[in-house]
């Protein structure tokens, strides 16, 4: 069975703001988000801390949801379950180990 995640882009974490937001079908586990989440920054150079420019839509329903806040001096990744009710549930810490990084 697939992996699904949503990716939201924010300017700031999370404070009122409508993200950007994008949305993978499969392959939605942190060791695999993450890594490319970290290349996708380095790839977007001058425009990494402009949400629209990171996102594209889809619809469903997800397994993880990771929120991205769009700084010009580094990105904030954070991750969290989501269940059936659409509570999330924080797993940041959890899912920073699983794929290797450490908090900046």
């Amino acid at each position: 069975m697939s992996t699904r995640c949503r990716i939201e882009f924010y300017r700031k974490k999370f404070k009122g703001e409508e993200p950007a937001i994008s949305f993978r079908r499969s392959d939605g586990y942190p060791a695999e988000v993450i890594p490319q989440l970290q290349k996708l920054e380095k790839l977007l150079g001058l425009h990494s801390h402009e949400p629209r420019y990171a996102a594209a839509c889809d619809l469903g329903a997800m397994d993880y949801v990771y929120r991205v806040v769009c700084r010009k001096e580094g990105w904030q990744i954070f991750v969290f379950t989501e269940d059936r009710n659409g509570e999330l549930t924080d797993v940041t810490a959890e899912a920073l180990a699983e794929a290797g990084v450490t908090i900046r």
